[in-house]
Formats: structure tokens, C-alpha cells, sequence
């Protein structure tokens, strides 16, 4: 098993450095292409630890040859354990102490995700069924995106950020105060990322990559690829919205922005919101960078599926049969893998979404009585209750600069254009602002903080993929160590011995230095860990404040709603509000 588990991961290694090189050399694949290569790299550890016999490719000259550059060894098979002179008696063999240590190693992964699993099994058994609104939405979203089976939409006050979960009976989940609290146009845009996942069956295909990473959970690319791989279905989400629905991605990154980071659930659950501030900067990144639909583009797609396709398949290279007379068959070199695979929240926004244009305040929240109104000041402020349609209406009859207040009820339209009226208007939208004013500072801070940790984690990024490189070389270095000890077993005389063991000396000698090398990496990276926890804490507290004036705004913007009613109603009986339509 031992033997099987070091090729499975060298096997798994090389190939991932393969799709790495893919991924990076062509950059206009598109998300669901880059989804699927990262997957395979999960579905390549797998398949080298299950398929323990590689299937022989006979490429090598006969009668044996000197290594070659584009195969490498695995571990040694197993024999018949050879014991160690210098090993106390009755101690525990090097391979059963390294076997075990994997065993416990895999349950405790595998134990921590079923209690994850249950978590969120938990938090739906106590979540009750979304109103009927919000299942029509999803209804007619399920259809746009042709989605064969529409899935039950849940309030839950156990999850932070829409995801769906269940792998037989998928369900979507939605928080059951923040989701509210989007606007309309946000929350079809957030339910139709969940369909997408449901669509795109990745509950199913995630089930491989979250079993690869446990079963290799002491391999750094491993862990790579599940997190490449996660990217990457969520970006394909993001474009399948923006392509369902015609969301800008200016509106969609709002979107992300409001669901804010929330910490990644690695169970058979799939959420929307980014699980930290690198990740939702490349998110927002790729949002501005629509992958190409060309023919060149689907082409370079399919050339590299299907190069990573057959990189799946675990090959042997070995002799080609000696023409001539027959010779004594010989066992060829065990472990000569083939070259083939050498070359992946927490929602803050306000029942009422303030979207800042200037001097432009627009509430978008959908009038809850039939009542639609947009008010226009004269310094060019405007406030409205309604749809976008109600305000280009309103454009349409306010003449150039002045203060008028339009609204409709019981299908008539007014407007007012009284001086005292627009004043009193202003007072009773005053305390809004103010609020909204200090949400947009903190807010401000917010996003120079984001900015601050985007910095510190792309930094952490860089560091870790040199520790990836670096980790590549000692893999390297080990397979050749392992390829001399072969040769030194085999060697017959001292002549061969001696540039055996020199060459051997020498591969020690790099591997200490490699090894200090990812030591002063480790330093450096815990280095940037004091002050990413610092702006942490500080986000933290800005998000307590955020909050805060969340409560206040939603009280004050009730109580300047009761206050537009009345008015409405002073100002139709008074007839200082004249009908229009």
C-alpha cells in the first residue's frame, strides 16, 4: 500500500504540473474548460491509487537502457522486508508506522467533513420553505437555464450566504434575513448562481475532489487543485449568470461584494460567496475578462481535455522484445511512470439598497403597497421607491433642474412641484442620508482595508507557489534517489558503485538546500500571517459598525416611508398634487 500511495502521489504531482502549465499558457480557456482540468487532477490521484498495475508501454530500447528525462520512477515494489541490523528488536517497521500514520491521518479528514455535512444537514431540517415569490423566481429562472428538476428554495438562519446542498435531492438555502434584505435584481442573480451549480451537477463531480483531498491530505498540490478547482466552478456560475439573466458584471460584482467572504464549507455543499479577499478579487477580476467563444478558442479546449484525458491513464514504460533468438525472460525495471502526465458569506446589504451615482440616491426596494414615487431636488439629488421604469417616467415630466416630487397610486399618477412640499420631503429623507453618508465612509475604509489584504494575500500567493515549485524539485530529486539506489543494488563492482554514491552525495546535497529554502518560505509566510489577522480584526470591527447603522438605516427608512405616506395623503387631498396620467 505504501508503494501504491508514493507513486499515487508523485503520479498525481506530474500531472498536476501539467494542467498548471495549461491553465497558465492559455489563458482564454474558459472557466467551465478550467473546472473540468482541475477536476481531473483530483480524479488523477484517484485513479493512480486505485489502479496500483499500470498498464506496460513497451517505448524503452531493448535489452535495457540508461534512464531517460521524460520517465521517472515510483517507489519500489513491495518484497519481502529486508531487516534493519541497526533497528532495536521488536520495533514497528518504517512502512506499517507510515501506513498507519496515513490511516489516522485520512479518518480524521474524512470524520471532520461528515461533521460538516451534518452541520448543514442540520441547519436544513430547522430551515422552512422560502414564500412563494421567491419559488416563482425560481421557477422561471429553473426554465431559462433549462434546469430539469426545480429545486426547493429554504430559509435558513444556520447558513451565512445562499448555497445548495443535498447530492440526491439538491435544495437551495438562502439565509433567511440577509437574502431578504437584497434587492430583486440581486436575489434572482444569487439564485440563479445556485441553479448553475445544480445545472452543472457539481455536488456530484465535487464529491471526487473532496475525497482526493483527504485521501492525499498531506499533499500541497492536492489541496491545489480542490481549491483551483472550486475557483473555477464558480466562476463558471458567474458567467453563466451573467449570460443568463444580461447582468453586467458591474451589477454582478456588487452582487459578490454584498455577499462579502464567507469561510469555505468543504462538504457536500456548494456556496456562492467567496472564502477569502484573494478570491473574491480574482472573481471580480475574471468578471471583467469574458472568456472567447471563437473556433480557436473551443479548439486549444478540446486539445487540452483531451491531453489531460489521457494523461488519466496510468503507463509502464518498458523493453521493447529483442529481435533475434529468444532470451530468458527477465523482469523489467518495476515503476517506470510514463511521461504522459509530466507535462485547478455573510450578505450585509440593507433592506433598502442605496446605489450612490453621484449625487444620486435610488432606494430599489419594490413598493410593498402599490405606491411607487421618485423625488427630484433641485441640487440634483433623487430618491425613489419603485422600478426602473417608474423613474423614467418621472424623467420624462420634470422639467430641466427643478424640484418635483412624481408618484402613483391605485394606477393614477401625480406630481408636485409646491416649494414647501419638496422641503418637507427633503427633512423626512434627511436622516437616510445622513446614515448612508457614514455607510459609505466605513465602507470606504472597508474596501482600503480589502485592498490592503489583497496586497498581503497575493504576496501569500506568490510564497506559496514558489513553495509548490520548490516542493516539485524535492519530488524530483527523490525519484532520481530512488532510481541510484536501484542501479547501486544492482552494480556489481566498485567501479560502478563509485559515480553512483557521488551522484547520490550531490542529490542529498540539493535536497538539504531545498529544504532550506522552504524553510525561509515557511518564515516569510508566517511573517504576513500577523498583519493579515490584523486587518482582519479590523474589518471585523468596521463590519460591527456596518451593522449598526444597517439596524439604524432600516428604522429610519421605515419611519421616513410612514412619513412619505402621510404626506402622499395630505397633498392628494389638499390637490397640490396634480394627476398627469
Amino acid at each position: 500500500m505504501l508503494s501504491t500511495l508514493a507513486r499515487a502521489s508523485v503520479d498525481g504531482a506530474l500531472f498536476a504540473a501539467l494542467i498548471w502549465a495549461i491553465a497558465r499558457f492559455t489563458p482564454r480557456l474558459s472557466p467551465a474548460a478550467k473546472t473540468v482540468l482541475w477536476w481531473l487532477v483530483s480524479v488523477k490521484f484517484l485513479i493512480a491509487l486505485l489502479w496500483p498495475a499500470p498498464i506496460p508501454l513497451p517505448l524503452l530500447p531493448a535489452g535495457g537502457a540508461a534512464p531517460v528525462t521524460i520517465a521517472v520512477p515510483a517507489a519500489p515494489s513491495a518484497t519481502t522486508p529486508v531487516a534493519d541490523p541497526s533497528a532495536p528488536r521488536g520495533s514497528w517497521p518504517a512502512g506499517t508506522v507510515i501506513t498507519a500514520l496515513w490511516t489516522a491521518g485520512a479518518s480524521m479528514f474524512f470524520v471532520a467533513g461528515w461533521r460538516r455535512w451534518r452541520a448543514v444537514a442540520r441547519a436544513i431540517a430547522r430551515s422552512t420553505a422560502a414564500p412563494e415569490p421567491i419559488h416563482a423566481m425560481t421557477r422561471e429562472i429553473a426554465a431559462r437555464l433549462r434546469v430539469a428538476h426545480v429545486p426547493d428554495v429554504r430559509l435558513s438562519a444556520g447558513v451565512e450566504t445562499p448555497l445548495v446542498a443535498g447530492v440526491v435531492r439538491p435544495a437551495i438555502v438562502v439565509p433567511a434575513i440577509r437574502f431578504e434584505r437584497l434587492g430583486a435584481d440581486r436575489q434572482r442573480m444569487a439564485v440563479c448562481h445556485e441553479l448553475a451549480h445544480i445545472k452543472r451537477r457539481d455536488l456530484w463531480f465535487g464529491a471526487a475532489v473532496a475525497t482526493a483531498e483527504r485521501l492525499f491530505f498531506f499533499h500541497p498540490l492536492a489541496h491545489l487543485a480542490a481549491r483551483e478547482y472550486a475557483f473555477w466552478r464558480e466562476a463558471a456560475c458567474d458567467a453563466a449568470v451573467i449570460e443568463a439573466l444580461g447582468a453586467t458584471p458591474h451589477d454582478y460584482g456588487r452582487l459578490l461584494l454584498d455577499l462579502g467572504v464567507s469561510a469555505p464549507r468543504h462538504s457536500l455543499a456548494a456556496a456562492g460567496a467567496p472564502w477569502s479577499f484573494g478570491n473574491l478579487k480574482r472573481r471580480i477580476v475574471m468578471l471583467g475578462r469574458p472568456s472567447s467563444a471563437s473556433a480557436a478558442s473551443r479548439l486549444a479546449a478540446a486539445a487540452a481535455l483531451t491531453i489531460a484525458a489521457a494523461g488519466l491513464v496510468p503507463l509502464t514504460l518498458t523493453a521493447r522484445s529483442a529481435p533475434g533468438p529468444a532470451l530468458p525472460a527477465t523482469a523489467p525495471q518495476p515503476g517506470i511512470t510514463s511521461a504522459v502526465a509530466a507535462t485547478p458569506a455573510a450578505m450585509s446589504a440593507p433592506t433598502t439598497t442605496d446605489v450612490s451615482d453621484r449625487q444620486t440616491r435610488t432606494k430599489t426596494e419594490p413598493p410593498r403597497d402599490g405606491t411607487a414615487f421618485v423625488v427630484f431636488q433641485a441640487d440634483g439629488e433623487a430618491t425613489m421607491s419603485g422600478s426602473s421604469d417608474d423613474m423614467a417616467r418621472a424623467r420624462q415630466l420634470r422639467n430641466s433642474g427643478e424640484a418635483m416630487l412624481w408618484f402613483r397610486r391605485d394606477g393614477t399618477e401625480y406630481i408636485v412641484r409646491d416649494p414647501a412640499v419638496m422641503q418637507e420631503v427633503r427633512d423626512i429623507w434627511k436622516r437616510v442620508g445622513e446614515i448612508g453618508n457614514l455607510q459609505g465612509v466605513i465602507g470606504a475604509q472597508q474596501g482600503m482595508l480589502g485592498a490592503q489584504q489583497g496586497a498581503l494575500g497575493g504576496r501569500q500567493g506568490e510564497l506559496g507557489a514558489q513553495q509548490g515549485s520548490l516542493a516539485l524539485e524535492q519530488a524530483a530529486l527523490a525519484m532520481r534517489e530512488a532510481q541510484l539506489a536501484q542501479r547501486e543494488a544492482a552494480s556489481q563492482s566498485a567501479a560502478e558503485l563509485a559515480p553512483l554514491l557521488s551522484e547520490r552525495a550531490d542529490l542529498v546535497k540539493k535536497n538539504v538546500e531545498l529544504g532550506r529554502l522552504l524553510r525561509d518560505l515557511e518564515a516569510k509566510m508566517r511573517d504576513l500571517q500577523a498583519p493579515m489577522e490584523a486587518l482582519g480584526r479590523q474589518m471585523s470591527a468596521m463590519s460591527q459598525d456596518m451593522d449598526a447603522l444597517g439596524e439604524k438605516m432600516t428604522a429610519a427608512t421605515a419611519d421616513a416611508e410612514a412619513q412619505m405616506r402621510e404626506l402622499l395623503d395630505r397633498v392628494v387631498a389638499s390637490g397640490l398634487a396634480r394627476i398627469v396620467r
